[in-house]
């Protein structure tokens, strides 16, 4: 599994990532808007797991592919 940020440039891998929550992300709801759109990925391209921006929206999101 892996996740980046929508406006930089490095992504992140995580290993042993079966026991990991969604507060262990490193995503900071007050920080530079720059790491405010996170997207976690797995290897294969089956699931994105996505926190976005903006406030009072329905998110985060979780997309399967089928």
């Amino acid at each position: 599994m892996y996740n980046f940020y929508q406006f930089i440039h490095d992504g992140f891998l995580v290993q042993n990532e079966e026991n990991l929550k969604v507060h262990d992300l490193p995503y900071d709801e007050e920080g530079d808007l720059d790491y405010r759109d996170l997207y976690v990925m797995d290897w294969e391209g089956k699931w994105t797991f996505i926190i976005t921006h903006e406030n009072n929206c329905l998110g985060p999101y979780f997309i399967q592919k089928f």
